[in-house]
Formats: C-alpha cells, structure tokens, sequence
C-alpha cells in the first residue's frame, strides 16, 4: 500500500518499529551463550530494543493524546460562544486528517 497520508505513514512507521523489535527480540532470544559479562554486541542489542520499544511506546501515547483531544472537543461545551464554536469545529475537522482511515 502507497498511502502518504499522516496516518498511513504513521501506521507504516509503527509497523516498521515493531518489525525491528521483533527482529531484535529474535535475535537476543537465539544469542549465542555462555554470554561474557563484557559482550558489547548483547549488550548494543539490548540497548537498541530498548530504544524502539520506547519509541512504540510514545506514539502510542501521542495516539491517546490525539483521542482525548477528539472526546474534548466532541462533550458540549456549555456557554461556547460563536468564536469557540467555530475554533473547536476547525480544531475537529483538522484532527480528522489525522485519523486513520
């Protein structure tokens, strides 16, 4: 799928980090022991899932943070003038650019 939009490129990103922390995961889980205390290979592997594994874990935040923008501006919001209408409309039609499809 060639899909450039925000969020196909943003599943594709994800898709790919999980790929490369099931390659690493692979390979920690077939390394070769006994494993030295001092073995800087494990040790970069290791490091480096780590580092995906945070990654995965922030976009996952940024997705919530994106839904409980969603749920804000969705609840009523009681005494909006016309100015706050309009902004928390805009506010909504530019967050749905941002949805999957």
């Amino acid at each position: 799928m060639d899909d450039r939009s925000i969020p196909g490129l943003w599943a594709e990103l994800q898709r790919h980090l999980e790929r490369r922390v099931a390659q690493l995961n692979a390979e920690i889980s077939h390394y070769p022991t006994p494993i030295a205390r001092c073995d800087q290979h494990l040790a970069a592997l290791l490091e480096q899932r780590s580092a995906l594994y945070a990654q995965v874990q922030r976009m996952d935040e940024l997705a919530a943070a994106i839904r409980s923008v969603e749920t804000f501006l969705t609840a009523p919001a009681d005494g909006a003038d016309e100015p706050e209408a309009a902004l928390r409309a805009r506010l909504k039609e530019a967050l749905s650019s941002l949805k999957p499809a």
